[in-house]
């Protein structure tokens, strides 16, 4: 039997782009002509939970009691939510659009002080403890649809700024110290003093008590107040003449940014019979950017990460083999990022303090120079509710676009 090959018609972008794909110019992901993704929130009113349209109107409330709660948080799917009722601040609870709930205790930590627990993934749970002034300690729990107790444990804990896992296989990403660490890898160092940045470096011996003016442009004074153990007392007077003084364990940098550039002060030998400390000062070769304290794990195998500097915010996509340059795009002008989700493959959501961002994605043939960002829609933190007894305002916990 005769049969007649179907035919399907595309628009002419679509084709052109279907074209260039088999080529291998261009990733099929993307859609420029695709409908915008619909957003959901999840709002906090009354100590009920809500998700709710983005005109106000409640999709679903989620069965809570009425308890105060904190770390609430939204799955990037927007099917289950967690928090930690303030009645019981050593659990922290799920439940699901479906009405299902159920609490979990955390377990104790030597490490450190449970705070709150986050989405790291629609399925990957992300239990934090403090442990520290710059690092905490993460443990990654499987919370996938019909989840049940106990829940189970993702690979082992990890300290870091914050850190991400990829849930199938268990390989982490975590900031710390200004670097971005993969499996215990540095794959991106961006402390602006590290051997890699760092285009000047001078060194004079200082007698306790004597100070140098550094050859840099701006200039500063470094002095030597004292040798005290393993530490070297150092008063720093800066370009506009006010000072600072420091401790500073030999062989450790004391950092100072002017103008947005970094300078280091470290005391790297000492000889106590004489009273005389080897000073080393060091310049950073530009504006390297900090990253903000936000991963997050693409199904693609990238990491995700915000940094900020002299020309406002970058996000970076970094294979996670380190065999490849970064991916890279300007965000613009915006506040530190606190939290970075992927709700889609090519969607990704961002907090900040004031908002949260829903940034379209999509890359050419894998280049570094051929990340691009769509449209970037800006959600806000507070929305009106409308619930059976009228409007009311409500704090918005989280926001998923898909």
């Amino acid at each position: 039997m005769n049969m007649k090959p179907s035919i399907v018609r595309r628009p002419f972008a679509a084709s052109v782009r279907l074209l260039l794909a088999g080529l291998g110019l261009f990733s099929i992901p993307f859609h420029a002509d695709a409908q915008a993704p619909v957003c959901k929130a999840l709002v906090s009113a009354n100590n009920q939970l809500y998700l709710v349209a983005e005109d106000g109107v409640t999709i679903v409330q989620f069965p809570t009691d009425t308890q105060s709660k904190s770390s609430i948080s939204l799955s990037p799917d927007g099917t289950k939510v967690a928090y930690v009722a303030d009645a019981s601040p050593n659990a922290f609870t799920v439940v699901d659009t479906s009405g299902r709930q159920m609490s979990f205790p955390v377990p104790p930590s030597a490490q450190g002080t449970f705070t709150g627990v986050t989405w790291d993934s629609a399925n990957a749970l992300k239990v934090r403890y403090h442990a520290g002034r710059d690092n905490d300690v993460f443990q990654f729990y499987l919370a996938t649809p019909g989840f049940s107790y106990p829940l189970p444990k993702i690979g082992r804990a990890i300290a870091g700024v914050n850190c991400s896992i990829k849930s199938d296989e268990g390989t982490t990403a975590c900031l710390s110290e200004n670097k971005l660490v993969v499996n215990k890898k540095i794959l991106i160092d961006r402390d602006p003093l590290s051997t890699s940045n760092v285009s000047s470096f001078t060194s004079a011996n200082l007698v306790v008590g004597t100070s140098l003016v550094t050859q840099t442009s701006p200039s500063f004074q470094i002095r030597v107040q004292e040798i005290a153990g393993g530490e070297v007392g150092l008063m720093l007077t800066l370009p506009d003449g006010s000072w600072s003084k420091s401790r500073v364990p030999v062989g450790m940098v004391m950092p100072v940014a002017w103008d947005d550039v970094s300078y280091g002060f470290s005391p790297v030998s000492v000889d106590r019979a004489k009273g005389q400390v080897a000073i080393a000062v060091t310049k950073s070769s530009g504006h390297v950017g900090t990253f903000d304290p936000s991963v997050a794990w693409s199904s693609n195998n990238h990491v995700a990460v915000v940094t900020h500097g002299s020309t406002g915010a970058q996000l970076l996509l970094v294979k996670a083999s380190g065999n490849e340059a970064p991916m890279s795009a300007a965000l613009g002008e915006i506040d530190q990022v606190t939290s970075i989700s992927f709700e889609t493959p090519t969607q990704l959501m961002l907090r900040t303090a004031t908002q949260f961002l829903s940034v379209p994605i999509h890359t050419i043939n894998g280049k570094s120079s051929n990340l691009q960002i769509g449209a970037v829609r800006r959600l806000p933190i507070s929305m009106s509710l409308t619930l059976p007894g009228g409007a009311t305002m409500a704090s918005v916990e989280g926001w998923t676009c898909r």
